[in-house]
């Protein structure tokens, strides 16, 4: 585990995740657009996955109330 996480630094994250395979993004809920992935970016990416989390956890407790930040 130790020689992925000093490959996976080594690298853009951008050409990083194109070593995954096509589920992976899903299961660790990043976002699709690829844009988002440069580091210019990052803001957005953070407000993107944001938005995907949150979606995963109401999905997975939908009786809990949480009020939607705006």
């Amino acid at each position: 585990m130790s020689n992925e996480n000093q490959e996976k630094s080594a690298k853009d994250f951008e050409k990083w995740l194109q070593t995954r395979d096509k589920s992976f993004r899903k299961r660790h809920l990043i976002p699709d657009d690829d844009r988002l992935l440069r580091f210019e970016r990052f803001e957005d990416f953070i407000k993107a996955r944001e938005k995907l989390i949150t979606e995963r956890l109401r999905a997975l407790f939908p009786a809990t109330n949480v009020e939607e930040e705006e």
